[in-house]
């Protein structure tokens, strides 16, 4: 009915889980895909074609800093030599929208993500509020 109000999705409701626990501090939460586009173009054509020639996957996670897990993350790689990876979930649960009457509890799950940007190890600042950290991951399979 045109008059009846939509109950739109709220970017509140959900929660977002790290390795199998729960990021209680987590602020903003998003998941991307990109696709590689080709725009191929033969002789005689005058429009070009389109197709992907690869996916690549893009994971930020922000919190109020409640852990050194990604510190503890660099200082393995660090020690060992070897790459972490994470597995991170996010969950969208608004119960009073029209989304979750249609498609129920909405789950994506990253696999294989990788830290690719800055991990701040001491963030103090004199006229600063609470600290948060901004992780983005790059992902090998998201589903």
């Amino acid at each position: 009915m045109a008059d009846e109000a939509k109950r739109r999705i709220s970017a509140r409701e959900g929660k977002v889980i790290l390795d199998g626990e729960t990021v209680l501090d987590a602020v903003k939460f998003k998941i991307v895909s990109t696709p590689e586009v080709s725009n191929p173009k033969s002789l005689g054509e005058r429009s070009y074609g389109a197709r992907y020639m690869s996916v690549s996957h893009k994971v930020t996670v922000t919190a109020y800093r409640t852990t050194k897990k990604y510190r503890k993350a660099i200082q393995k790689y660090m020690d060992t030599g070897e790459t972490p990876t994470f597995t991170i979930q996010g969950v969208s649960n608004d119960k009073y929208s029209d989304y979750y009457d249609t498609n129920g509890i909405d789950t994506v799950t990253a696999t294989g993500c990788v830290i690719t940007n800055d991990v701040s190890w001491l963030d103090l600042d004199s006229g600063g509020d609470f600290v948060q950290d901004e992780i983005e991951m790059s992902a090998y399979n998201v589903t």
